[in-house]
């Protein structure tokens, strides 16, 4: 969760998530814990990582985006 308010209304933003695949569990469980500390877990956090980072490059960049 995130508790970040109104602060979007004064600077950009953003709440991203992804997924970490967890056959069936949910978040919070030891599961979930185990499937977290894993090398996919691990690659999905860096191919979000950039992904932000691209978006971050180009509202940096562009100020029309």
């Amino acid at each position: 969760s995130t508790d970040f308010g109104n602060v979007s209304y004064k600077v950009p933003s953003i709440c991203s998530l992804f997924k970490i695949p967890c056959e069936g569990q949910g978040n919070h469980t030891k599961g979930f814990t185990r499937a977290s500390a894993g090398l996919r877990a691990h690659q999905l956090s860096l191919e979000s990582a950039k992904g932000i980072l691209i978006v971050e490059f180009r509202v940096l960049k562009d100020k029309g985006f």
